[in-house]
């Protein structure tokens, strides 16, 4: 468990939960969105475009007949670069922050 943890801290983008999985949706009219789907219907597309901004503007509902391409996106919402920001010990007690719940 904490080799899966300590993974997603410094590389967050190779394990992703399809629920934070944002993606990239191309419209018939040439715009392109991107954005964490929150809802999905038959017929339409409830997408947030600001997934880190969950109490801000409103999600943006997009007609399935109105989409030519959606694809995931390969990179997570996490923020990337940890072992640019945190040496291996202050990552290592984060780590251990984390499994334990403690200080």
């Amino acid at each position: 468990m904490p080799v899966d943890i300590l993974t997603e801290m410094v590389e967050p983008s190779k394990v992703i939960d399809d629920k934070y999985r944002t993606h990239v949706i191309a419209l018939l009219s040439g715009k392109v969105v991107s954005g964490l789907i929150v809802e999905e219907t038959d017929d339409q597309l409830t997408v947030r475009t600001n997934p880190l901004e969950a109490g801000g503007e409103e999600p943006l509902v997009i007609k399935t007949d109105d989409i030519d391409e959606r694809l995931p996106s390969r990179v997570s919402l996490m923020p990337q670069g940890l072992l640019n920001t945190m040496s291996r010990e202050e990552i290592l007690d984060l780590l251990g922050y984390i499994i334990r719940g403690e200080e």
